[in-house]
């Protein structure tokens, strides 16, 4: 399969500021952009609705909670161990014995910051990706944050790290149903990488193809192009999909549409009608889903 990517919403940017981040072996980047605000997922409601400021109390609109810092969970409640680290003596949790890296925590703890430079909230970031396996314990804590931020950016690292281990990938699950759409979106980019999961993973990513925001559009739909056959329960949700605007939502689905083979010829007519009136990369691809298509059909 080819890389994941993830995306980012740094605590600092203006609401809905993002950046597409790769993960895996490929991915593409790109600059952050201004974003629509986030979807509400309440059934029967069309409208979208702005969504929490990033890192923020829902109770309390402004108010960050910080790891540390006035958070508002009760370590003496958590049933996983519990040790003290060798930095500024922090009481942290630890999975299944292992503790929680000083390190990530001191990054953790940065990224939370409402105060932190650009530019230092991108080292706090790749400090936590460098530490790669080290960071699992904490990453594995904040996906069961009850602050949405924290699931977010939480889930984000983790598509960073390639494929999850076992545990996370239990942690991961329940947030293919998060509230939030962003937390969603990076929950199945980073289960994306795991096969046993690709029947759970693709609807969720398909769904995202319908979201208002333009950014959660193209990611889902650069993640959804390192899969085939598996997408074809989706076809109808894909062909719906090449009606978009964004050229960087239209091709990787047209390359997936191509990879389903014949269970995707309800998309043919619309196939057909790109290749006839698009120009370059969309066109070719286009070109080449039909033919395998009709390949694959006479076979």
């Amino acid at each position: 399969m080819k890389g994941f990517v993830s995306l980012v919403r740094r605590l600092r940017l203006p609401l809905g500021a993002a950046l597409l981040l790769s993960a895996g072996c490929g991915g593409t980047s790109t600059p952050p952009s201004d974003t629509s605000p986030e979807v509400s997922s309440a059934p029967g409601n069309g409208a979208a609705q702005p969504s929490t400021a990033r890192g923020a109390s829902p109770q309390t609109p402004g108010v960050l909670t910080v790891p540390g810092e006035g958070d508002s969970r009760d370590l003496a409640t958590l049933s996983i161990p519990l040790i003290i680290s060798e930095e500024e003596g922090l009481l942290v949790p630890t999975e299944t014995g292992f503790p929680i890296s000083p390190a990530a925590e001191k990054a953790w703890r940065n990224l939370m910051r409402p105060d932190l430079a650009a530019e230092q909230w991108d080292a706090a970031q790749q400090a936590l990706v460098e530490l790669g396996a080290e960071a699992t314990p904490l990453l594995n804590r904040e996906l069961g944050s009850s602050e949405e931020y924290h699931r977010e950016i939480a889930a984000t690292l983790v598509a960073q790290l390639g494929t999850p281990s076992e545990a996370t990938q239990k942690a991961l699950l329940p947030l293919l149903d998060d509230k939030s759409l962003f937390v969603r979106a990076n929950a199945a980019a980073a289960l994306a990488p795991v096969a046993e999961h690709s029947e759970t993973v693709v609807p969720v990513l398909t769904k995202l193809l319908k979201a208002d925001d333009p950014q959660l559009r193209k990611m889902a739909a650069m993640n959804l192009s390192s899969f085939g056959k598996e997408a074809a329960p989706e076809v109808a949700t894909l062909a719906a999909a090449l009606e978009d605007s964004d050229a960087e939502v239209v091709l990787p689905v047209v390359q997936l549409l191509g990879r389903i083979g014949p269970r995707a010829e309800p998309a043919m007519q619309r196939l057909q009608q790109i290749a006839f009136e698009q120009e370059g990369e969309v066109k070719r691809a286009a070109q080449t889903a039909i033919e395998q298509i009709r390949t694959s059909a006479n076979e």
